[in-house]
């Protein structure tokens, strides 16, 4: 039963269209509740099963930012809700964290064989598929660098999430190797091959956030090894981290893109939510008017582009919900990191951490995957008691 749930759960993170996807997550919920009502009984609910954090950021973000707008729109936070909800008086093993990240593993590599296969074939067929302005203006006619950016937008799936999930995937298959967590030689290769497949695939997508992040993670783990009994890393990680070096020096658009940071839209929108966000400090603008506010901010001042929200989570709870609902969001982060300290659980302090660092450049919790990505994971770890040499 184990394997239909947590399978059920991760198809709903890597499905390629979200109306699927969350017809898996209520599925998932469904068998939980059911399997928890057989196992334990709702009248033997104790105040421990209603420990968990993110169900205090569902419930801020409905007190500072939802309450303003009409229900309907609370639904791809209900993900905050129910997937806790669903792990009540569920102590999560070893054996279920390793089976839970080998299924997103061998789940995100089908989700980019599909993507590719289908943008492929759709654009030999159709002539017309093309969006030439973004292919000629953004990547200078470079056709493989538009293929690799351009499958995950047809697939409701924003290129900033696909390559922050690819890079999760690679630090979930490495702890799994690492820890020598997979019996099997042929899944110790496979998964050697895919998590390798999505380095390559993130260094092509020239998502420069995801790409700090692989090479921050590399430091940490050389300078880990070299630290440890003066053992060196293996040959395999450093072979990837001299492909990645040459790698970006080839890639003549990644460096343009380096090269012109000060110019990022990004840093504009940064300032231009802040400044819209100091009129309502305490309590922000709600979340449909605050999104009203920060487009009509970039209209006087001329913006090309119109965005939705700051490409920054803090700035966007700070601009919505106001410095109470940021606070909110850092002290849920707190407690999740206290209790992964606590429990020696080193992979939800790294998952943590680099969700955190994403933050920076992308409101990660304003979409539905971005929700749900962090509602699993924090969920899953934060039920995980790990031993001192467990992934």
């Amino acid at each position: 039963m184990n394997k239909l749930k947590y399978l059920l759960l991760l198809l709903a993170l890597t499905f390629p269209y979200e109306k699927w996807s969350s017809i898996f997550l209520i599925l998932f919920f469904i068998i939980q509740i059911t399997t928890f009502y057989k196992n334990k009984g709702f009248k033997n609910i104790s105040n421990n099963d209603f420990n968990f954090p993110i169900v205090l950021l569902f419930l801020t973000t409905l007190i500072f930012m939802k309450l303003r707008i009409p229900l309907g729109n609370w639904d791809r936070d209900l993900s905050l809700l129910l997937v806790p909800i669903s792990f009540y008086g569920v102590k999560i093993t070893e054996k279920d964290i390793i089976l839970i990240l080998k299924y997103y593993i061998y789940l995100l590599a089908l989700l980019i064989s599909y993507a590719l296969i289908n943008e492929y074939i759709l654009q030999y067929i159709y002539k017309d598929y093309l969006n030439l302005w973004k292919l000629n203006e953004h990547y200078h006619n470079n056709s493989l660098l538009y293929f690799i950016h351009s499958i995950s937008e047809r697939l409701d799936f924003h290129h900033i999430y696909l390559s922050y999930f690819l890079f999760f995937g690679f630090i979930s298959g490495h702890q799994l190797i690492q820890t020598e967590s997979l019996k099997s030689k042929f899944e110790r290769i496979l998964i050697s091959f895919l998590i390798i497949s999505f380095l390559i695939f993130t260094i092509l997508s020239l998502s420069r956030m995801a790409i700090f992040c692989f090479l921050l993670y590399f430091l940490f783990i050389m300078l880990r090894h070299f630290l440890k009994q003066n053992k060196r890393p293996k040959l395999l990680f450093v072979l990837i981290i001299l492909s990645s070096v040459f790698a970006f020096c080839q890639l003549k658009p990644f460096a343009k893109k380096m090269n012109n940071l000060d110019k990022d839209p990004r840093i504009l929108l940064f300032q231009q939510a802040f400044s819209v966000s100091k009129e309502k400090l305490f309590f922000g603008y709600g979340s449909k008017r605050g999104g009203e506010v920060f487009l009509k901010k970039q209209k006087l001042d001329g913006a090309k582009n119109i965005y939705n929200n700051p490409h920054n989570q803090y700035l966007d709870y700070l601009l919505k919900g106001g410095i109470f609902m940021a606070l909110s969001f850092l002290i849920i982060i707190y407690l999740l990191l206290v209790q992964y300290v606590k429990n020696k659980n080193k992979l939800g302090l790294i998952f943590i951490v680099f969700f955190l660092i994403q933050c920076f450049t992308e409101a990660l919790l304003e979409r539905y995957r971005g929700i749900l990505f962090f509602a699993i994971f924090t969920t899953i770890f934060y039920q995980t008691k790990k031993k001192k040499n467990s992934i």
